[in-house]
């Protein structure tokens, strides 16, 4: 997690994308050059996206000025600034930040290579070098640079599509070393191969490119809902406002905007179609066309009078206020999980103490990372098959505790534990952001272990209750609201007469994953969200699992779904009331001027 002696190599971190990431390098390779100064602390890492995204606002403001003039570019980097989406990945330690500084540079020698055709020779080597560096950023990223190349192409001479073919040609080169490597990178994604594979469902497929668009200005994807209607109200305050006062298309630049953000909605439709898979399910896939979506909204806005928009830019805000307030108190940061997750065993620290991480790659790392004085570390990564029983038998032998995460996994099935049958017990099991956190003490010699109670109980109070009958139950059956927007829910189980029981749960019908284990017992989850649907299903035994009972719970809680439909009722009144008042105001005025 540090870089010691020498550091690690740009040659390591190339061999590291190419075997084991998805996306092209350039990122990776410019945070490696960051971090070599900065250190890889989590400020230092964030740093290098936030400054990206800092480095963008003078692009939004050149842009939104060309665009719609002063008062557009000055909305733009407002919302640019404020906007969920933007807010979320500008301090992720990801490319989105440096994608969109990337698509702005490129919008912004486009749209000069077609206002001063004289300056096409002096302009195109920095297209070139913008165009390669965001092809080798995301892949992606191609939908809205062929946005630029059409733009480019409808807008010159025959000398000028010409300059626009050596240009293109240029970029293959600069592209070829690494796209050339592609069909044997891609082979060796084996963790998480297929994750987004799945036919596109129809006809609500082909309303993909409106959705990513809209959650790009309503709300990063992981975040909560009830300031959506407040959001929808503005948006269509705006889009009155433009269709009013005839901003849509009045600008050279305009079209292009749209040109743009439309190749990176609908690009992702496009791939699914041909590759057969589901990206145009995740909303961050089109965030190359954040920027372009933003200047529209802005360029909207500043089209109204000053007193006008004051009404739809106040819903915005509002809507926008509850995701960025929340992910601002790590409410909806994935660091926040390996933080407390390793906080957990940061007490353990004896040399007999073992942590089994089970998980994808990226979960084992997140941590490790955290991790930094703890008990010993141990992957088991399913999808290598890299451990077995015997495997895990030897890696706990002479231990004096063993601890179990299961988070990320990508896998339907919990972990094989028949290396603990008779060795160990569970003696306690919670959840923890979501993770799946076990620990388990060794068994004394000569103890049967199915004397021990399950976690969390007695022996006297096992015993006292052994109902005849498997059942399942959620208490409480209603679920309240809560400021953070997660519920507290409490599951009870018992597995009747079979030997032991697992409940497992699946969230919108995702696969299913262990949520508790042992005959009969009581379990928390604090992390119950108003917005999905989860199904609990107990199964009884312990490797030939019978399926005893099931329990579904409802979207939405009832006090979570009456506040939106307030919300809705109170944004369609202000509509209905700022329409009202619109037409009034013009027939009274067409009055006047009648009888003048």
């Amino acid at each position: 997690m540090e870089h010691t002696g020498n550091g690690l190599s740009a040659r390591a971190v190339l061999r590291a994308v190419f075997l084991s990431d998805t996306s092209p390098p350039l990122y990776y390779l410019a945070l490696h050059a960051w971090t070599l100064g900065t250190g890889t602390s989590d400020t230092a890492v964030r740093a290098f996206s936030l400054l990206a995204s800092i480095a963008c606002m003078p692009l939004i403001w050149s842009l939104g000025l060309q665009v719609g003039g002063r008062a557009t570019g000055l909305l733009a980097c407002l919302l640019f600034a404020l906007a969920p989406f933007a807010v979320k990945y500008s301090v992720e330690a990801r490319m989105y930040s440096l994608v969109w500084l990337e698509v702005l540079a490129c919008a912004w020698l486009t749209l000069a290579i077609v206002r001063e055709e004289g300056k096409r020779f002096h302009l195109l080597p920095a297209w070139v070098v913008v165009s390669a560096a965001g092809l080798l950023t995301h892949y992606f990223f191609a939908f809205s640079w062929a946005a630029s190349v059409l733009w480019i192409l409808l807008s010159s001479d025959r000398v000028g599509r010409a300059w626009l073919v050596m240009a293109c040609a240029a970029t293959a080169v600069l592209l070829l070393p690494w796209y050339v490597h592609l069909p044997e990178s891609f082979s060796h994604w084996r963790v998480t191969a297929g994750w987004l594979n799945g036919p596109t469902p129809w006809p609500s497929g082909a309303l993909g490119p409106f959705r990513l668009a809209w959650q790009m200005v309503s709300r990063a994807e992981d975040q909560a809902t009830w300031g959506r209607p407040l959001v929808a109200g503005g948006l269509a305050l705006a889009l009155l406002g433009a269709v009013r006062f005839r901003a849509t298309f009045r600008h050279t630049g305009t079209p292009f905007l749209w040109l743009w953000l439309g190749g990176a909605c609908c690009g992702p439709l496009v791939f699914d179609l041909v590759f057969g898979t589901r990206t145009s399910a995740v909303s961050r896939y089109a965030s190359p066309g954040l920027p372009a979506a933003l200047i529209l909204l802005s360029d909207a806005l500043a089209r109204m009078p000053a007193r006008e928009r004051l009404f739809p830019l106040l819903l915005i805000f509002l809507g926008w206020f509850h995701p960025v307030t929340a992910f601002a108190l790590s409410q909806a940061r994935s660091d926040g999980q390996f933080a407390a997750i390793a906080s957990r065993f940061e007490s353990w620290k004896k040399p007999d103490d073992l942590l089994i991480v089970y998980s994808i790659p990226s979960g084992v790392l997140g941590v490790a990372r955290y991790l930094e004085d703890g008990p010993a570390l141990l992957s088991w990564v399913p999808q290598l098959a890299e451990r077995d029983t015997e495997s895990l038998v030897k890696a706990t032998e002479l231990r004096r505790r063993v601890g179990v995460v299961t988070v990320h996994a990508v896998v339907s099935d919990p972990p094989d534990e028949h290396w603990q049958f008779g060795r160990w017990r569970l003696v306690d099991e919670r959840w923890i952001a979501g993770a799946n956190v076990r620990e388990f003490a060794p068994i004394a010699p000569g103890r049967d272990p199915a004397s021990f109670p399950p976690a969390g109980q007695d022996a006297k109070s096992l015993a006292a209750s052994s109902p005849p009958g498997a059942f399942l139950r959620g208490e409480p059956t209603e679920v309240a609201a809560s400021p953070s927007d997660l519920r507290t829910f409490t599951l009870k189980w018992n597995a009747g007469n079979e030997s032991g029981g697992q409940v497992f749960v699946s969230v919108d019908g995702a696969p299913a994953i262990l949520f508790a284990a042992g005959h009969e017992g009581t379990q928390e989850a604090a992390w119950i969200q108003p917005t999905s649907s989860y199904r609990f299903t107990l199964y009884g035994g312990t490797r030939e699992r019978t399926q005893l009972a099931t329990l579904d719970i409802a979207g939405e809680a009832p006090i979570a779904a009456s506040v939106q439909r307030t919300l809705y009722v109170y944004v369609i009144a202000a509509l209905v009331a700022w329409i009202a008042s619109r037409i009034g105001f013009a027939l009274c005025l067409s009055v006047r001027r009648r009888q003048v």
